[in-house]
């Protein structure tokens, strides 16, 4: 194991200023440094790539590959760390291996394999690169027949291994684009360096940790990480401060695939808002129409809590400005239909489709009617294209044995955000089938089995009033918005003799993308008249029925997972200020 300290130093040094100067409001994280001493990366030149794509506006991406090392380093702590380890991980990029952007379609790849730098040979997010980064840094000889990735089984001429499934699944869904995967367990030789106070940290103390990691790798694993001895660098990850990603134990191989979902408890609910960042909403403008916008966050400017900073949905050329709304002008994106697109030349094409910059030129000019007609057209085309895309954050690990499927504490499911304890409404799949969802309380979020869609476990419950001498349900759902919507409709409905209840249907049910129709709302949010009304004698008004339903993934334009929130809005609107919190790390 060789040392490289000075050019590990020197890049570190280079890296971390070149990043606090780009990012000046971003807090400084202490990581450990992991470098791969082998590398079969080819270091296929950015002029090479641009012109096997036909595509000159593929770029390097220097600003974003921090953030990519740091996820990089997540899923490798992920298959080799301790449960008691706590250190912050960077894995640098193998030499020879590039992260690009595709601003076309908003995706970042890593190319360098020796396959060739065609499409078939880059790796799509982290989770795919993270096998052979694990072959990388396995003992040699290197026998490529070892790695797992799916570039180097294509380049060996093998078939892509598909995982069992379980018997009976309804449907077969479409495809979209695979999710991160994770593989074996390495270990680490690092030091360690805190951010603020050098402080010293013992080569022997070192190897003892990678030691003791290296004990609990899985027996299919590689035996180690090969990295040199690096002196620790204090990154600031791009745009968020990244959370640490917890560890978890090695799963043991079944003989077929075993849901080993994590407990996750619900997330803390500071307040009652319905509205969360990163989410597609409708709001009210001065004129008394409503608009396609998307919340950007809180509005810090106001001591109100419930208000928020939307940008308009269109195209950012359009240089559309953001506005602060409060809750009481806006609604959720599935409480009005999304009408058609009107212009003809727009109709069959997705947005990135679309050469925004020439359209506008051709169709509006310089007038500020079509214009506004455009941003209109292209705020639905955008909306339409996010409601059939979605996007994982929070992950908490492996499911499977190989990694590959996820568990995850929330996704973007088309215009909504949704985390593990949310209330959706979902497909009803017992009793009467009249149209009206059931309601699951999430446990789990999880790629499904060919890694292409998420699936949705949790129990499942429904709604009826009955008489108030009728007896109490032996168990109730403890979810935030369930606990709400019987609270506040029992205070008024015994005034009619009755009581609203939650039935359980299901225990531990699952539903697949398609059998998701949205997030569940207090009926009071969304209707604050019904109230009222319930003490006027009317009958209860739920509001579960009123709102609409997701686009299914089996209809046209389904696009599927993408790489984060700001690749599903592309340029459909201005990101500079989307702030989705601390405690979402995308991925």
């Amino acid at each position: 194991m060789a040392s490289s300290q000075g050019p590990v130093s020197s890049t570190g040094a280079k890296l971390g200023a070149k990043t606090s100067k780009a990012m000046p409001r971003v807090p400084t994280k202490s990581y450990t440094e992991m470098l791969f001493e082998f590398s079969d990366g080819k270091g296929y030149d950015i002029g090479s790539i641009q012109a096997a794509e036909n595509n000159t506006k593929i770029t390097l991406d220097p600003e974003y590959q921090m953030r990519w090392e740091i996820t990089l380093g997540a899923a490798i702590k992920q298959q080799c760390g301790s449960i008691t380890d706590r250190t912050h991980y960077i894995a640098r990029i193998p030499k020879g291996f590039t992260l690009i952007f595709d601003p076309k379609k908003g995706e970042r790849h890593v190319v360098g394999h020796p396959g060739g730098m065609g499409r078939d040979f880059w790796y799509h997010n982290v989770g795919e690169f993270a096998p052979h980064a694990l072959w990388l840094a396995a003992p040699a000889p290197y026998d490529r027949s070892k790695c797992s990735c799916e570039p180097c089984k294509k380049m060996l001429g093998k078939p892509k291994a598909k995982e069992s499934k379980k018997p009976a699944p309804k449907r077969k869904q479409p495809a979209a684009t695979t999710p991160n995967n994770t593989a074996s367990r390495p270990s680490a030789t690092t030091t360690t360096i805190p951010t603020t106070t050098p402080a010293a940290a013992t080569a022997a103390n070192a190897v003892s940790a990678a030691s003791a990691a290296a004990a609990a790798t899985a027996t299919a694993a590689p035996a180690a990480v090969a990295v040199a001895v690096a002196p620790q660098v204090s990154a600031a990850p791009a745009e968020k401060p990244v959370a640490a990603v917890p560890a978890k134990p090695p799963v043991k191989p079944a003989p077929k695939p075993v849901v080993a979902r994590p407990p996750t408890p619900p997330p803390p609910v500071d307040d009652h808002s319905i509205y969360r960042a990163g989410e597609v909403v409708w709001y009210g403008t001065q004129t008394g129409i409503w608009r396609i916008g998307l919340i950007l966050s809180r509005a810090r400017e106001t001591t109100e809590t419930d208000t928020w900073v939307v940008a308009p949905l269109g195209h950012k050329i359009l240089n559309q400005e953001s506005s602060v709304k409060p809750a009481a002008q806006m609604r959720p994106f599935h409480a009005f239909s999304l009408p058609g697109i009107d212009i003809p030349e727009l109709q069959e094409s997705a947005f990135a489709e679309i050469d925004w910059p020439d359209f506008v030129h051709r169709y509006a000019g310089n007038n500020a009617h079509k214009q506004q007609l455009v941003g209109l057209e292209a705020s639905k085309m955008a909306a339409r294209d996010v409601n059939v895309s979605f996007s994982t954050f929070n992950r908490l690990g492996a499911i499977t044995p190989d990694g590959r499927r996820g568990s995850y504490g929330g996704i973007f499911l088309g215009p909504e955000m949704i985390r593990v304890g949310d209330a959706v409404r979902v497909t009803r799949l017992i009793g009467e089938q009249d149209g009206s969802p059931d309601i699951m309380e999430i446990k789990h979020i999880v790629d499904d089995e060919d890694c292409l869609q998420p699936k949705f476990h949790g129990d499942v419950w429904r709604s009826q009033i009955v008489p108030l001498e009728a007896p109490e349900q032996s168990c109730q759902p403890q979810g935030v918005d369930l606990v709400r919507q019987i609270q506040i409709t029992n205070e008024v409905l015994p005034h009619q003799g009755g009581r609203l209840d939650w039935f359980l249907i299901e225990t531990d049910a699952e539903r697949v993308e398609a059998d998701v129709r949205g997030r569940f709302y207090v009926t009071f949010d969304l209707l604050p008249d019904v109230k009222a009304s319930l003490m006027e004698g009317n009958p209860f008004d739920d509001g579960t029925q009123r709102v609409n339903a997701r686009l299914r993934p089996d209809k046209p334009f389904y696009i599927g997972r993408k790489e984060n929130r700001r690749a599903t809005f592309g340029d459909s609107a201005s990101l500079d200020m989307l702030d989705l919190g601390p405690n979402v790390v995308e991925g």
